[in-house]
């Protein structure tokens, strides 16, 4: 059984054809590598025959060569796709983002946090009074609450800071009245009127111009209201009005007008020309009155605001009056009560 698997047509004498040894070690010997078939090259690190055979065999190529050409052909990837191979960057990089995201949390927390106090609140947040702007020592807190830059449309903002700067002026003006009217005094005694006058308006016109005009029209911008709009137009009216009497100063009050500076011009020069400064500024403040007036009527004419808006505005802001409800429960109390006295009264007969 020992020549089982020899073929019995083989020439006993001729040699086996694995006998030669170069092909005998490249059969033995294990592959290496990756390579595939389209990676292969038959052609390079040719062996020569050993022993003078001719059979023409060649050895596999060297697998350090081999792994030296790979990475000869193997294309880099660019800079900005390499992945971070400092450990320090990678930790600095991470410690920023987790920072990054905690602060993001943090305020994700504070605005739910604020959203559900508004909400255990009522759903709005009560304003503090911020004008006029005293310290906090001042014994005296402030009245209203104003910011023009939130309160206000966009639109509307240039509109209703005009109006506060212009009230602003007027009450330097009517400062300026005053020591106007005192150097008036100073060169004519006779003038004591003009003098006591002038302080009456600074301390009576100034608060009384910001509650009467600035206010309304600062509330009818900020809610679209018409009641506001028809209180401004009648009291912004009537300031148009004062202002061009306190100009020709042919009333007597304490206003330094055209007049009276004609007249100062005979007591001093001096004098003279003080006053015509301060009745061109009473007509400067006058002509911007006036062009404002037109200017919000405009305004007015385009929003949705009328007269039946503010008489509607008007009857509703009264039946809210608390003082006004508990007169009307009264009324409707004392009738019920007549009513059942009658009916008692006319059942017993």
């Amino acid at each position: 059984m020992s020549n089982f698997d020899d073929n019995p047509f083989a020439d006993p004498q001729a040699a086996s054809p694995f006998s030669d040894p170069a092909i005998q070690r490249a059969t033995q010997q294990a592959p290496t590598g990756n390579l595939g078939i389209d990676e292969y090259n038959p052609f390079e690190n040719p062996v020569a025959p050993s022993n003078g055979a001719s059979t023409g065999a060649q050895l596999p190529p060297d697998p350090a060569k081999r792994q030296q050409g790979q990475a000869a052909t193997k294309p880099s990837l660019p800079a900005v796709m390499q992945p971070l191979s400092d450990p320090a960057q990678k930790a600095k990089v991470t410690a920023e983002e987790l920072q990054k995201r905690q602060e993001e949390l943090d305020r994700r927390a504070a605005e739910l946090e604020a959203r559900e106090e508004a909400l255990r609140s009522g759903g709005f947040t009560v304003k503090q009074h911020n004008w006029p702007p005293l310290p906090s020592f001042c014994p005296v807190k402030p009245c209203f609450y104003q910011d023009i830059s939130v309160d206000i449309p966009t639109e509307f903002q240039t509109t209703v800071r005009t109006m506060y700067y212009l009230w602003g002026f007027y009450a330097l003006l009517l400062l300026v009245n005053i020591f106007g009217a005192v150097m008036l005094f100073h060169f004519d005694s006779s003038k004591l009127d003009v003098m006591a006058g002038s302080i009456v308006s600074f301390v009576l016109y100034v608060p009384l111009a910001f509650v009467g005009w600035f206010r309304p029209i600062y509330r009818a911008f900020r809610s679209d209201s018409s009641l506001n709009f028809m209180v401004f137009f009648l009291v912004f009216t009537v300031q148009v009005i004062l202002s061009i009497v306190s100009t020709t100063g042919v009333a007597d009050y304490g206003a330094i007008g055209v007049f009276t500076a004609i007249g100062a011009f005979g007591t001093s020069k001096f004098l003279g020309v003080l006053l015509s400064i301060i009745a061109a500024c009473q007509g400067l403040f006058a002509l911007a009155c006036f062009v404002m007036l037109m200017r919000i009527h405009r305004l007015y004419r385009g929003t949705t605001a009328s007269f039946s808006n503010a008489q509607a505005e008007f009857a509703s802001g009264i039946m809210r009056n608390e003082r006004v409800q508990q007169a009307a429960a009264n009324i409707a109390a004392d009738a019920a009560r007549q009513t059942v006295q009658n009916q008692f009264s006319g059942s017993r007969y």
